[in-house]
Parts: C-alpha cells; sequence; structure tokens
C-alpha cells in the first residue's frame, strides 16, 4: 500500500491523508477547496518536514481597532504554478480499505507516468510558461464584484517555448501618511492577484514581473521566502521575487527608472500605478506614500514619470493608471484625490509618441471602490480571467490593450451607473509604434527584477528607537476602512536624523520601570494610563463593545428599539474620556517641569487625542440620534443598498462646542509637529491632524 501523509489544511483546520507522491504537488481540500502542498503542511512524522502554512509568508492577523466592523481575513490560497491535485474522498479515513490501495496505486501510476513524460521533454514545467485555462463565459455585467476564491487552473505550455520578450512593474501606494487610504484588496480579489493574472496571461517570465507595494496582502500574493530554490525534478523556482516595500519616492523613482533602463527595443511593457494624484497650479503629480497632496515638494510630478517611458527603448510601453479612488459609503478620512481634475485628466491624454496610457476615470470622475477594492481593477483582473487575453499567445504581435478595453470599459462603465448613478468612464490615449525590434528568442533577457531595501541617510536614527517612540503612542485608529489593513508605520518609510532625537532619548528602560516609579513622575503616569484607556476603549476586537458602523434597512423598527441600547456604548466611554481629560488638565501645570522632552510631547499628543475623541463620540451619538428621528437620507431603487453605514466627512455637524473641542485638538497637533519637528512626534501629530472627525450616514451595500 502507498505511503501516506497527514496535512492539516491551513484553511479549515481538518486533517487530510494523501499519498505521499503527492508531498510536493498542489492539491485542493475537500472540505473547503483551499489550495495547499501537503509537504509544508504535513503533521505526520513520517513526511519528514515541520509543520507550516504552505505557500507565501501569510501575514499574522492585525486587529483593526475603531468603530467600523472587523474585515474578515479570506482563506490562505496558493499562487498556482503547478496542476491542483483535488483530495478524493478514499484518500481520507474510511472503512472500505480496498478503495484506499486501489486509490494509492492509481496516484502513483500517475506520478510516474508524469515524470516520464516530463524526462522526456514532451512539457515543461508549467511555471516556465504558464498560459490560464480561461472561462469562456464572462461575468454579467450587473455583477457586483466578483470575489472568485478559486485559483485558476493553469495548463502545460508548449516544449522549448521562448521567454516572451514583455515585462511588468505594478506599484500600490495604499496607506499613505497624509492621506486617504488606497484599498488595495485581499489574497484572493487584490492588487498582487491581478498582477498574478497578468503575468500568467500575458506569458510574461517571473522574473520579469515586480510587484512595489505597502499593501500586506497585495505583497503576500506573490511573496516567497526561497528566491531561485530547486523544485522537486530540479525545475527553478521562477515565481515573482515580492517583498513588502513602501513605494516612497526614493523606490518608486529607482524602480521605475531600473525597470525602464533594462528594457530591449524588441520588449513591450507594462506600468501599473495605483495610488492618489492630484494638480498643483496646473501641473499633474503622483503622489508616493510620504506625500502631501497639498505640498508640490512632497510629489513626484508626472511629467518625469512620462519622461522616463518617453526615454525607454521598449517597443511597446502602457501605462495603466488608477487613481481618484473612493468607496461612497466609506467617505474620506483623510485627503483624496478627489475628482479627477480636468487638468489631470488632459496631462494623463498627452503622453510621449509611441506610450499608451489607460486611466481608471474621466474628468470630473471617481475610481469607485466596493469594499477596499477598486471595481476598475477587478474587472479588469475577471477580463483576464475569462479569456480577453487569449490573442496574447504569439510572442511577436502587440498586447492585446484592445481586446482588454474592449470588455473592461464598459463594465466599469455599467457597474459605476449601477452600483452608484454615477459615471466612470477609463481614459486611452497614446498610439502604439508601427515600426521597431523583431523578436529575438535568442536575446538574453534583462536581469530578473528586484527592490533593493531602502537604505537610510547617513546618521539617521535606527529603526528600532524609532518603532520604540511609535509604538509608545500608538492608539486605534478613528475610522477603519474595509479591506485588509497592515498595521500603520512609519519606521522604513520616514527618517530621522539622529542627533535630531538625541535631546529625546528615554531615561528609562522600559515602560514598566515607568509606571513601577509613577510617585516620581505622575505626568509620565498619567500618559500611559490614558492611552491603555483609548486602547482599550476604541478597540473594535473586544466582543459586545465596538461602535455600530451599519445598520440594515430590513427592520426599521428594531433598529430604532437598538439605538437606546447602542447609546450606553459611548456614554460608557465618554465617562472614561472625560475624566481621562480632567486628569490631565489637572496635571497639566507639571508640563514645564517635566525634564524629558519625550514625555513632554507625549503629553501633548495624547491630550490632543482625548479631545478629539470625545468630539468624535459626540459627532457619534450625534448620528444615532438622526436614526431615532428617521433623518437617514433615502435608499435610491435599482442600486444595491441593504442599508446605511457611518462615512467619514471633513465637516462636523455637531455643534459649536463640540467643532471647538475638534479645533483645540488640532491646534495642540499643529504645535506638536511645529516644536518637535523632524522627529516621529511631527509624523503623528500631522497624521492626526489630517484626520477628519466629522461623520454622516450614507446609503451602502451592506
Amino acid at each position: 500500500m502507498a505511503d501516506r501523509v497527514q496535512a492539516i489544511c491551513p484553511s479549515c483546520k481538518r486533517r487530510l491523508r494523501v499519498p505521499a507522491e503527492w508531498l510536493d504537488k498542489n492539491v485542493s481540500c475537500k472540505h473547503c477547496g483551499a489550495i495547499l502542498k501537503p509537504s509544508a503542511a504535513a503533521d505526520s512524522p513520517r513526511a519528514g518536514v515541520r509543520p507550516a502554512l504552505a505557500g507565501p509568508d501569510l501575514p499574522a492577523a492585525h486587529p483593526t481597532p475603531g468603530f467600523h466592523e472587523a474585515p474578515t481575513r479570506a482563506a490562505p490560497q496558493l499562487p498556482v504554478s503547478d496542476p491542483i491535485i483535488r483530495i478524493p474522498q478514499r484518500f481520507q479515513r474510511g472503512r472500505n480499505r480496498r478503495w484506499l490501495a486501489l486509490g494509492a496505486g492509481l496516484a502513483l501510476l500517475v506520478t510516474i507516468v508524469t515524470a516520464v513524460i516530463l524526462s522526456r521533454g514532451l512539457f515543461t514545467a508549467p511555471s516556465e510558461s504558464p498560459p490560464e485555462t480561461l472561462s469562456s463565459k464572462p461575468p454579467a455585467s450587473s455583477d457586483v464584484i466578483s470575489k472568485t476564491k478559486e485559483p485558476s487552473t493553469i495548463s502545460p505550455a508548449a516544449v522549448n517555448a521562448p521567454s516572451y520578450p514583455r515585462r511588468l512593474l505594478a506599484i500600490c501606494a495604499s496607506d499613505y501618511l497624509y492621506a486617504n487610504r488606497v484599498g488595495a484588496g485581499n489574497l484572493d480579489a487584490g492588487f498582487g492577484n491581478l498582477v498574478t493574472l497578468l503575468a500568467r496571461s500575458l506569458r510574461i517570465d517571473a522574473g520579469q514581473t515586480g510587484i512595489l507595494t505597502d499593501a500586506m496582502s497585495s505583497a503576500s500574493a506573490l511573496m516567497r521566502s526561497s528566491p531561485g530554490k530547486k523544485k522537486p525534478g530540479g525545475r527553478k523556482d521562477t515565481s515573482p521575487e515580492v517583498q513588502r516595500r513602501p513605494p516612497v519616492r526614493a523606490l518608486f523613482e529607482k524602480a521605475v527608472t531600473d525597470f525602464l533602463a533594462a528594457c530591449r527595443p524588441q520588449d513591450r511593457i507594462i506600468v501599473l500605478f495605483t495610488g492618489h494624484m492630484t494638480t498643483i497650479d496646473g501641473t499633474a503629480y503622483l503622489a508616493t506614500l510620504e506625500s502631501d497632496l497639498g505640498e508640490k515638494e512632497t510629489l513626484l510630478p508626472l511629467s518625469w514619470l512620462f519622461g522616463q517611458l518617453d526615454k525607454c527603448k521598449a517597443r511597446q510601453k502602457v501605462l495603466v493608471v488608477d487613481t481618484c479612488r473612493l468607496d461612497p459609503s466609506q467617505g474620506y478620512e483623510r485627503p483624496g484625490s478627489g475628482p479627477m481634475p480636468a487638468a489631470l485628466a488632459s496631462a494623463l491624454t498627452k503622453p510621449p509618441a509611441g506610450v499608451q496610457v489607460w486611466v481608471s476615470c474621466g474628468a470630473e470622475q471617481f475610481s469607485y471602490e466596493i469594499d477596499g477594492q477598486s471595481t476598475f481593477l477587478q474587472h479588469l483582473a475577471d477580463a483576464v480571467k475569462n479569456g480577453a487575453l487569449k490573442t496574447a499567445d504569439n510572442p511577436q504581435d502587440p498586447l492585446p490593450m484592445d481586446a482588454l478595453r474592449a470588455v473592461v470599459d464598459s463594465r466599469v462603465t455599467g457597474e459605476a451607473m449601477k452600483a452608484f448613478k454615477a459615471p466612470q468612464t477609463p481614459l486611452w490615449a497614446g498610439q502604439l509604434k508601427t515600426e521597431g525590434a523583431a523578436f529575438d528568442d535568442k536575446a538574453s533577457m534583462p536581469a530578473r527584477i528586484a527592490f533593493p531595501a531602502l537604505e537610510p541617510p547617513s546618521g539617521s536614527a535606527s529603526t528600532q528607537e524609532v518603532q520604540q517612540i511609535v509604538s509608545e503612542l500608538a492608539l486605534p485608529p478613528f475610522h477603519v476602512g474595509a479591506g485588509d489593513e497592515a498595521p500603520f508605520t512609519i519606521e522604513g518609510v520616514v527618517f530621522f536624523p539622529s542627533a535630531r532625537l538625541a535631546p529625546y532619548k528615554p531615561d528609562y528602560r522600559s515602560l514598566a520601570e515607568v509606571r513601577a516609579e509613577g510617585g516620581k513622575h505622575p505626568l509620565r503616569l498619567a500618559v500611559l494610563d490614558t492611552l491603555d484607556l483609548l486602547r482599550r476603549d476604541f478597540d473594535n476586537q473586544r466582543a459586545g463593545e465596538a461602535l455600530r458602523a451599519f445598520y440594515p434597512a430590513n427592520a426599521p423598527q428594531k433598529m430604532k428599539e437598538e439605538i437606546s441600547k447602542e447609546q450606553k456604548r459611548p456614554a460608557r466611554l465618554m465617562v472614561n474620556l472625560l475624566e481621562a481629560r480632567d486628569r490631565l488638565d489637572k496635571i497639566a501645570g507639571e508640563r514645564s517641569q517635566e525634564p524629558a522632552k519625550r514625555w513632554q510631547a507625549h503629553f501633548d499628543y495624547t491630550r490632543a487625542q482625548v479631545l478629539a475623541r470625545i468630539a468624535f463620540l459626540e459627532e457619534y451619538d450625534l448620528m444615532l440620534g438622526k436614526i431615532r428621528k428617521d433623518e437617514l437620507p433615502e435608499l435610491e431603487k435599482g442600486i444595491h443598498q441593504e442599508g446605511w453605514r457611518l462615512a467619514a466627512r471633513e465637516k462636523m455637524q455637531g455643534p459649536k462646542d463640540v467643532r471647538d473641542l475638534a479645533n483645540e485638538a488640532h491646534k495642540i497637533w499643529a504645535q506638536v509637529a511645529k516644536e518637535h519637528a523632524g522627529t516621529p512626534w511631527e509624523v503623528l501629530a500631522r497624521r492626526a491632524q489630517a484626520t477628519s472627525l466629522g461623520l454622516e450616514w450614507r446609503p451602502s451595500g451592506r
């Protein structure tokens, strides 16, 4: 009887029994459909490997506290580089051992035959040139964004298939320091998944595919732990090398410059950017992760990117831009691109000769998000998955952008009108070169795309020093957006001169020591107690304590009855906040006596947080009152709307005394940023200052 191993499905946690011959093959869990490699998920001593999750390095679950519901994490899925084998019932525990023996024998026979075929060169490794087996049935144009969780199956490539002269660079800026978050989707239907689909369907070599992003889920979709590792049978692992790198200006410029400079005259390339763009004084700019949308010195001119594309030798150059994002049910927590300015639309549609540009929306329009996921990018992924790139099999042909646009543009327009009763018409500009270098399968491919770690400038403070400051002040956000989010961080995004942080060196070994010496430093103890209070009260993961942000429309009377109960929650939090404010106000006189600048900055930042959250709770309570008074906006017919969701807005609706509290908090943060310029306190204060405290009910699909 063939030996079998036990594996634990990383999704449903059930035990699976699979033939030992399948250790290094992709198999599908019979219970939940998740894809895994038994060699990585085995728990049997016979397997000779330690138990581990299969596939890329998946991020640990991160609590996303605040008043919105916590997003759910999808089941982990493996990027498919080999055929998927579904575990049949006969290889699970059962009473009929004869079927077990027969099934194991058949599996062994299939494995032997496959090995013979591969050894004779009848097939190349699927990951070397992996065209997708695509369904011919397109999604209905009326469908709301699909959330397909099953990876596409990959058919074997023909023997000696040439390396296609195609390259892809994808950049996604998500959690901006001072601007609204741009949704990157999740592991199954996010930015990383789109890049994977594009690369496979266009037959782009994995070494010629790169993704630069700070979004944890998107990076994880392509991440691998051991670049260049040999697979069983001697095949080289050529999956893209992707690490979670923040697309700050320095890395953005280097990634684009190196990618375009390495292109050959015969190459056909795509540069994909999703993030904020804006115009200042009529000039178009891209926003990198640390950009302030109101300060042009922090922005990257579009003319620079066009100039780099113009110098590139590639035969076909396509720039895909997804910008001016908006999730109407979430609003803007921090400043966003807004509707696309006419000057930006005009600039994007005037690329250099030989450069083609595809933009997600037109002038005065938004590129809409649903649940943290771009409708434009999702329809692009669906089109690729459903056969729009079936004409991409000839390495001499141009990238079939017309075939993609024919499907995507109409579906994006239809989706926007159905879901939001608003226009979203993607733009297209530029011409394909009529002449250029011919395809040469003997020419060497450009060097593998790699993104180096961002090197801090000489004399910068250590990452650990910055991390300690940020962790001491870390608080749950006011708002929590949809989608998978990584913990906010500034270390590795902004660097601070070591000399500037020298006056802020801690005079203690741990916060436990500070607490133990609370009698000597009452101001420090008050700050720590207040921060603990804010973390506890605004933690959305605490069962029964989260502030609700969505109310369904199917039971209006029941909803009103629940409001009185719901209002008890912010009332309890308000009591705690008012007590914290009084404590800080009483001890404020000792701030000037505090010898450590570190704790002076801590005190001011924390006091502003308390004032802002008092104002925020007042605004939240006002929104609950609107439900009881039947002051909710009408739900539109013909649109998928199931209720109302609290969305962020810049202007508060509360009374003047509440707005005065918010203004006082903003003044304190402005003073912190000025007094402690060039330190982490400046960044944290500016980020808090940019956060909207206003709320309003908006119709929502969920």
